[in-house]
């Protein structure tokens, strides 16, 4: 195989590498933010019950709200507390503010009792939410 050499008239030719750099840096930001927002939903340490069975949500296009519930039946939306009189409140602003369907995902912790859940899901139905699924532990 010939290498081409450069005739009289043509300059070296070079790689532009500011694109791969662009690239890369954009990378960057995806996974520090990606990461940032997995650790608020997870930000509050709750003890998740366990299920034999169960699926996994699907990746939709919808906004995904999470809410936990701690042991003492307080709700944290994101990473702030939040009066359960409040939530319905809540919900029906984000729900008028985005044009995407809502989704809430509820983290309650395995000692919480049923009615602590409750009024949560009264909330969704109340601002018109139907699709509302719990965090589970996949049983071994």
């Amino acid at each position: 195989m010939r290498v081409p050499t450069p005739s009289a008239g043509q300059k070296n030719v070079s790689i532009n590498m500011t694109p791969m750099i662009d690239m890369v840096f954009l990378l960057i930001i995806f996974f520090i933010v990606s990461s940032n927002m997995v650790q608020q939903e997870t930000g509050v340490p709750v003890d998740l019950p366990s299920a034999r069975t169960g699926e996994l949500p699907r990746d939709d296009d919808a906004k995904k709200i999470v809410i936990t519930v701690l042991g003492d039946g307080s709700a944290v939306l994101g990473t702030q507390q939040v009066p359960l009189e409040q939530l319905r409140d809540y919900l029906l602003a984000e729900r008028k503010g985005t044009r995407k369907p809502l989704k809430v995902r509820i983290r309650a912790d395995r000692m919480t009792p049923y009615g602590s859940v409750e009024p949560i899901m009264v909330a969704c139905r109340e601002s018109g939410i139907s699709d509302v699924v719990f965090s589970v532990l996949a049983e071994k």
